[in-house]
């Protein structure tokens, strides 16, 4: 009946098949796992948890998730004053090298956008 205690080890249990490139049973595993954080309101896991998925969406070279769910993450981090802010930044830090500043400041328009739509 731990709730919390399933969504870690959801969230673990993510983790170790995404190290084995098994990408679709860890984005279950996370999904699962997020919602289980979003019921119990639990906005720091909520927040791991996107990061994760962010790591993903990147390794599926799927750019546009990957930063959706890296810009949450650091939002929620940022409210909660949390030192995983750092972590988020630098996730952000490297797609931004990776992609170059003209394209991701493009991609980060498009999503701000997205995610300003959800929010209406």
């Amino acid at each position: 009946g731990d709730k919390s205690g399933i969504a870690k080890t959801l969230h673990n249990l993510g983790t170790i098949h995404q190290a084995q490139a098994e990408y679709e049973k860890a984005r279950a595993l996370y999904e699962q796992s997020l919602k289980i954080d979003e019921e119990l309101g639990d906005k720091n896991s909520i927040a791991i948890t996107l990061g994760q998925l962010g790591k993903l969406a990147e390794a599926e070279k799927d750019d546009r998730a990957a930063l959706r769910n890296y810009l949450v993450a650091f939002s929620i981090f940022e409210e909660l004053k949390s030192p995983y802010r750092d972590l988020a930044r630098s996730n952000l830090a490297r797609m931004r090298e990776r992609l170059g500043d003209a394209e991701f400041e493009r991609l980060q328009r498009e999503v701000v956008k997205e995610l300003e739509k959800q929010e209406k």
